[in-house]
């Protein structure tokens, strides 16, 4: 029995390079829609912090907007820049009901609250109320030698530290006592002469 040689079959270059062009054109639509996207999602971000206004919104809100996200990643994915474009349009405005909800409910934005304080290697520590005012904290004073921390982190590190265990005892026998300063224990290793 003999074999036929089977040519291996061309590429269709007839239209690969118009496909391959279009299909560029129509990544490059769908990167400017979800760009116009991003701009005004960061504003409502930097105003409210991240992921905060979901995070405020009833559950049936809430759930709404989750769905329209994915509408929105469906879109992007199948690179239809039309429909991007629309999906980007009403996730904005699924944005701008969790805010007005957030305003009904009493809600109020960011206002990059903290506390300082000098710490004694020229940084200065800020401690903002929750992890939503301290990422705007982060921002506003992004380039400054600073430290910020939520209170909710000083108190998990606080409870996980063994030397602020001893502090916690110290402050527990003395009400009021202030902590000025700090220093890393000596260790004696020598032979008590007695």
């Amino acid at each position: 029995m003999s074999q036929r040689k089977v040519r291996a079959k061309k590429p269709d270059r007839s239209m690969g390079r118009v496909t391959q062009y279009a299909s560029a054109s129509l990544w490059d639509k769908v990167q400017s829609a979800v760009l116009e996207y991003d701009k005004a999602a960061t504003a409502y971000e930097e105003r409210w912090g991240r992921d905060r206004l979901a995070d405020l919104a009833s559950p049936a809100l809430r759930e709404r907007f989750y769905q329209q996200i994915y509408r929105m990643n469906q879109a992007i994915s199948a690179v239809d820049w039309r429909e991007v474009k629309h999906q980007c349009a009403v996730t904005l405005r699924g944005y701008a009901a969790l805010e007005t909800a957030a305003l009904e409910a009493g809600h109020k934005p960011l206002e990059g609250r903290f506390w300082d304080a000098a710490m004694p290697d020229g940084r200065v520590l800020c401690i903002a109320p929750d992890h939503h005012e301290a990422g705007k904290v982060a921002r506003q004073r992004a380039g400054e030698n600073v430290l910020v921390y939520s209170v909710e982190e000083v108190a998990n590190i606080l409870a996980t530290n063994e030397a602020a265990k001893a502090v916690d005892i110290i402050k527990g026998a003395f009400p009021g006592a202030t902590v000025t300063g700090s220093r890393k224990a000596e260790v004696y290793d020598d032979e008590i002469p007695f």
